[in-house]
């Protein structure tokens, strides 16, 4: 959270969703779409679309709600910051081939955080819409986690 040095902590709220069995390619694209959007615009996004994981990011934007309650922040003030979908382990599991051989696959799992920040004005929204894209920038300039292994291995 480098970047968001010019917003007060106070206004940022956090929720986490770890292993959830969805692979972290599936869910990026729906991720992209809801990135810089008020609360309620999500809210209703996720309850009318038609993805397996739509419902569980329902049930975590909703639990990222309540936590900005709890801090005592307006539920028609908040915007997505950042919507992050990180690859989370993978379970290796095998399929039964021809002629007795196994054939190997993976299960993959995907940890989801998502950032809402309280903002007041519309000025407000759209430098936070700026900075998610500099933060998203970044997280598309770091390596992936397969490319870190490839370059250990070498």
């Amino acid at each position: 959270m480098n970047n968001m040095t010019k917003i007060e902590e106070k206004n940022i709220v956090v929720a986490q969703l770890k292993y959830f069995r969805v692979s972290p390619r599936k869910v990026r694209p729906l991720l992209k779409t809801l990135k810089g959007k008020k609360a309620t615009e999500v809210l209703a996004y996720l309850q009318f679309n038609n993805s397996r994981a739509s419902a569980y990011l329902l049930k975590l934007f909703k639990s990222a709600i309540s936590n900005a309650k709890n801090k005592g922040l307006e539920e028609e003030k908040l915007v997505v910051l950042e919507f992050v979908c990180d690859e989370g382990p993978v379970l290796k599991r095998f399929r039964a081939g021809h002629r007795g051989t196994a054939l190997p696959y993976q299960r993959k799992l995907a940890h989801i955080k998502v950032v809402l920040v309280e903002s007041k004005d519309e000025d407000k929204i759209k430098k936070i819409k700026k900075v998610s894209k500099i933060i998203e920038k970044e997280n598309n300039n770091k390596p992936k986690t397969k490319e870190i292994a490839k370059n250990k291995n070498k």
